[in-house]
């Protein structure tokens, strides 16, 4: 992506010349805008905020450095190439203040010019590095979460390690097409929610977009949040979560997002007309899965709930997927002895796409519901409690000593316990673990196979990729390319 320069000069010749006479496109850069005065100059950053920022000082309205200053809180990165008639410099005190990157002499040497942007883009893109591996680190912790521990907060993430961050908030969203490349990677430069920090990820193939900042602002940049993804894919279905404390738990927040999902999908058919005579409102729908919920006791209820179901939602896809995500809600609030069990069919509920996977669905988690009521847990409270640390840290690399010091226990009972219960050692879970994130990255056509290595702790491509085909069969990119 190219990177961005605007040029603000009252001459409009010295513009014209800069836009017209520098070969932007070799350079890896684009002009994105130019102005004329200070006013307009730093109304144009807050706009577009442009990775390099060319300007004079001496203009009408508001001088260059003041420009500068007044907008730097929208691009506190960007780099200030400063062009000067003073040949002593008298406003070095403040450009040194402004951390501005070079200044140029009127007129202006070409090759002086050349050398400074060039400068400038090295800086620029080794910025850039640094940002893009925290970024891939992110979005492997985001999926972790995601696909872990219940109670993993954001908090936990490591959005920012200052502690300068109180509020946060999921989006999501999904469309029948998917979500290209270019997409995605517009996404990531786009700007979004001011000066919150945002990490994206593709989960089950829906968008996820976690946001944390201050209090404030989020009104209006979650709306400018959906307007941008509504701008470029019309049939796109978005729900967010409320704005929550730092310190909630992520799972809880994608949930939030996803049922505000279908529940906007369901008013919006009903709006146009398109509601079934049959289908059940939100409300009803929501009444009804809460007493399934209270009376489920396994699989002798089958046709029952079956029936149940297509009575309230008369066919309708939105509505079953609705009445399901809160039905199982329900039925995990009403057993937490069995959460951790219970917990995965959530995530398989919402990619019900028809009433036959429905039915498949629902029979397995009657099922599921009655061996655990038959055997416990299947696994003892320290294993499964171990399992689900395990899982949550799985892109720590943590050792088993580790995980043993979690629970008070020695390493080799530990290791014999978990081997014992579930017929597979501690490190066959713990690159299972990993290979389950990984399968998630590789869908992401952002990242390459060697940023996902990185993402999920190996040190090498090599080691990553020789891990993957022993637990998968094939190669990280016969993976990718098999799922395109």
């Amino acid at each position: 992506m190219a990177i961005k320069v605007i040029i603000v000069d009252d001459n409009r010749s010295t513009v014209r010349s800069l836009a017209l006479g520098v070969e932007w496109e070799e350079l890896g850069l684009a002009v994105a805008g130019t102005a004329y005065d200070g006013e307009e100059g730093a109304e144009l950053i807050r706009r577009v905020k442009p990775d390099i920022i060319i300007t004079d000082i001496s203009m009408p309205c508001m001088d260059g450095l003041t420009m500068v200053e007044t907008a730097l809180d929208a691009v506190p990165d960007s780099k200030v190439i400063v062009i000067t008639g003073y040949d002593k410099f008298q406003y070095a005190s403040r450009a040194i203040k402004l951390s501005v990157f070079d200044y140029i002499l009127k007129p202006i040497d070409d090759e002086e010019l050349l050398t400074a942007l060039k400068r400038a883009v090295k800086s620029i893109e080794k910025d850039r590095d640094a940002g893009r591996q925290e970024d891939i680190l992110l979005r492997g912790r985001l999926l972790s979460a995601l696909m872990g521990e219940k109670g993993k907060c954001v908090s936990d993430l490591g959005l920012s390690p200052e502690g300068n961050f109180s509020h946060c908030a999921v989006m999501i969203a999904e469309t029948d097409e998917g979500f290209s490349q270019p997409f995605l990677q517009r996404l990531d430069f786009s700007g979004l929610f001011g000066q919150k920090k945002t990490v994206t990820a593709l989960f089950e193939e829906k968008l996820v977009l976690l946001a944390a900042g201050g209090e404030q602002g989020w009104e209006e940049d979650v709306r400018e949040a959906q307007d941008f993804l509504r701008e470029n894919d019309s049939g796109i279905r978005i729900g967010a979560s409320q704005i929550h404390g730092i310190h909630s738990p992520v799972k809880e927040l994608y949930l939030e997002a996803y049922e505000n999902m279908l529940h906007a999908m369901e008013k919006s058919r009903e709006a146009s007309g398109g509601r079934r005579e049959n289908a059940g409102r939100v409300a009803d729908l929501q009444e009804e899965a809460v007493r399934l919920a209270e009376q489920a006791n396994g699989l002798k209820d089958y046709e029952d709930t079956l029936n149940t179901f297509a009575r309230c939602t008369g066919g309708s896809m939105i509505s079953l997927q609705i009445m399901a995500v809160i039905y199982c809600t329900k039925v995990m609030e009403r057993f937490k002895q069995w959460e951790d069990v219970l917990e995965p069919v959530i995530y398989s509920a919402v990619n019900i796409t028809s009433p036959e996977m429905f039915g498949l669905w629902l029979k397995s988690f009657l099922k599921t519901l009655d061996a655990v009521r038959e055997n416990g847990k299947g696994a003892s409270g320290l294993v499964t409690d171990a399992l689900s640390y395990m899982k949550s840290h799985a892109l720590e690399n943590v050792k088993l000593e580790q995980v043993a010091e979690q629970f008070f226990v020695s390493p080799n009972y530990l290791s014999a316990l978990i081997r014992k219960e579930t017929g597979v050692t501690f490190q066959q879970h713990m690159l299972q673990n990993k290979m389950m994130i990984s399968k998630q990255l590789l869908d992401d056509t952002r990242m390459r196979v060697e940023e996902i290595a990185y993402a999920v702790g190996y040190e090498n491509y090599v080691s990553f990729y020789n891990a993957f085909k022993k637990i998968e069969g094939i190669s990280p990119r016969e993976y990718r390319m098999r799922n395109r």
